[in-house]
């Protein structure tokens, strides 16, 4: 299951950082320690992985804090400070409706002996701070900055409307040059967002390190003005994920914890008459050799919130299809948090019986034969507009897996369907089938089609027509 790590690096002479992943929703959050107590930075909805670092250590929880109002996951912050004590901080502006302690521009947090010099930065939300740890002679250690400056980029800024887009980039522009230009280049740059999050938008740039120096050095802030600025980055938004509207309103209110599914185990032929979407998590090897008819395929290997973040609207009932009832458990909290509470039941897949149907596979050789043969199926590349860009099969229609929905009629005949990895071609595959459409997942990696003699191209010079790429580039107005 892809599901969180846990490590712990030293930030500072005494100071202990606890990195808590979470891959599937492309976050981290932290619990920074120091001399028996710690401080929670961005904290997720299943607390328990929080709490057991400070019981485990013996720490006093002195804050949990947040950098931002979270469009992107439920937030476990008053949930985590409720549990196991400490302060809820907060920006200023939104109106949280449970207790908690709005925290201002140039404030200093002392938490024991942990010092956190707050610092605004408005930009990927109106209402945005970056926290800065200092160690014990007040330098700045470790910036944690949420949605703002990321690894390799910046936070999106179109989440409070089309009207705010500009004023926000713009402020995202300022932000990071402050923190540029105030902390240290030795200060490490700490992002919730950016490991795969659909947050992290604008122009990606590599960079040597995760310092403030190593981020200025790559940074298209620190080489270009705010007006170029704002162009390249608004025309690299991407798409909102359709669950983030429904993220915030339920974190000012303080969202309960995760707790473990009490759904029923149910027979198959309960689940398909439940009326529930059937997400089946199993590998897609087993998926494809035989599911409950209607199945939607997310495999637990992968990134399985973000997924049903993109296909499914938030609050839809649904049945867990699992190997194991712990599979089922991870994959029930993986939804959890984004909302996805309403579980009506799991189906091992040992009881699964013959009342399955199976999808149809083959290679990319297999689909140059097709073309060789002048029998070339309608084939459906799900890969996203950069990953299209830079090359695809001949002929090939384009349709990002994220703006397919459940019940859209992909074609009128047989589809081949194929990504990167397999993953979203068994995603989109299952999606096609669900609907009564005849379907051929490539289920292999897409770094074997140029070699398997499949009739490959690159949008820029492209002997087929068809070959044109789905994104339409927003326009900026200022």
């Amino acid at each position: 299951m892809l599901d969180t790590t846990v490590t712990a690096t030293e930030l500072a002479p005494g100071i202990v950082l606890h990195t808590i992943e979470t891959p599937s929703i492309g976050n981290r959050s932290y619990l920074v320690e120091q001399e028996g107590w710690a401080v929670a930075i961005d904290v997720e909805r299943d607390v328990q992985r929080f709490a057991d670092i400070v019981e485990q250590r013996g720490l006093h929880l002195g804050a949990v804090a947040e950098t931002h109002l979270h469009n992107d996951y439920l937030s476990g912050g008053w949930a985590l400070a409720r549990r196991v004590g400490g302060e809820y901080l907060v920006p200023s502006g939104p109106a949280y409706s449970m207790p908690a302690r709005a925290t201002r521009d140039t404030e200093t947090v002392e938490a024991g002996p942990i010092r956190v010099l707050v610092l605004e930065t408005p930009g990927h939300t109106d209402a945005h701070q970056t926290l800065v740890v200092l160690d014990a002679r007040g330098e700045p250690v470790g910036a944690f900055t949420g949605g703002s400056w990321l690894i390799g980029g910046a936070g999106r800024t179109d989440l409070m409307g089309e009207q705010n887009i500009v004023p926000l980039t713009r402020a995202q522009y300022r932000s990071i040059r402050r923190l540029g230009g105030e902390l240290p280049d030795a200060t490490r740059v700490l992002p919730t967002h950016g490991f795969g999050s659909s947050c992290l938008a604008g122009p990606l740039e590599l960079s040597s390190g995760d310092t403030v120096g190593d981020q200025k050095a790559s940074s298209m802030v620190f080489r270009v003005s705010e007006e170029e600025y704002l162009e390249a980055f608004v025309r690299g938004s991407g798409p909102i994920p359709p669950y983030y509207p429904s993220m915030a309103p339920r974190n000012v209110h303080g969202p309960d914890a995760w707790a473990p599914p009490t759904a029923p185990a149910l027979s198959p032929t309960a689940a398909t008459a439940s009326g529930a979407t059937i997400i089946d998590v199993r590998p897609w090897g087993a998926f494809e050799r035989g599911h409950l008819p209607g199945s939607i395929a997310m495999p637990a290997t992968g990134a399985v919130a973000r997924w049903a973040g993109w296909q499914l609207p938030v609050g839809t009932p649904y049945v867990l299809v699992a190997d194991s009832e712990q599979v089922a458990e991870d994959a029930h909290r993986d939804l959890a948090r984004i909302g996805f509470d309403e579980v009506q039941g799991i189906v091992i897949a040992d009881e699964l019986d013959a009342e399955t149907v199976a999808v149809d596979s083959a290679p990319f050789s297999a689909l140059a034969q097709r073309q060789r043969a002048g029998t070339a199926p309608v084939v459906l590349d799900v890969r996203a507009d950069d990953e299209w860009r830079l090359g695809h099969v001949v002929g090939a229609v384009h349709r990002p897996a994220q703006t397919i929905e459940p019940d859209a009629q992909l074609a009128d005949e047989p589809v081949w369907v194929y990504c990167a990895s397999g993953y979203r071609a068994g995603l989109v595959g299952s999606l096609v089938a669900r609907e009564g459409g005849a379907v051929t997942v490539i289920a292999e990696a897409v770094d074997a089609a140029p070699g398997s003699g499949v009739d490959w191209c690159f949008a820029a010079d492209c002997p087929d027509d068809r070959c044109t790429a789905s994104a339409t580039e927003p326009t900026v107005s200022r």
